[in-house]
């Protein structure tokens, strides 16, 4: 099985702890260990945080829940409210500190790592697509 293929077997593994718990608290996310750390570490440094998503137009976690089963990638969140945010963060973070993220789509990465793992308190399973020759 690729890697690809372990993500798919993962998000549908996902939506059958939904179906049975009413909840994505505890379910897996399909990652590699590599993008998990690099984001975790890149919002750490960046000081992103939980809160910096209290005005975020995901109006709740139901809301989020569905966008989540739809789209594990949340790909369905338009990029423009990402992007507001990140004009706010570049002018806050005039000289980010190495290592922070520096393009909008490593911010935009780091929101969505904030949105599954702080907000929907999923787990990783990692898949190793990074080290997967497939």
């Amino acid at each position: 099985m690729n890697s690809y293929e372990k993500e798919v077997e993962i998000h549908e593994k996902a939506k059958a702890y939904y179906e049975e718990n009413k909840t994505l608290v505890g379910a897996p996310h399909g990652t590699s260990k590599e993008h998990f750390e690099k984001y975790r570490d890149m919002n750490d440094v960046s000081g992103l945080a939980i809160t910096d998503l209290l005005h975020f137009s995901v109006r709740d976690i139901d809301d989020l829940t569905q966008r989540y089963l739809k789209n594990k990638a949340l790909n369905n969140i338009p990029l423009k409210i990402f992007d507001s945010f990140y004009a706010g963060y570049r002018i806050y973070q005039a000289r980010p500190p190495a290592n922070a993220a520096r393009t909008a789509s490593e911010y935009t990465c780091c929101m969505k790592w904030l949105l599954i793992y702080e907000c929907l308190k999923m787990v990783p399973e990692f898949t190793n697509r990074e080290t997967n020759n497939e």
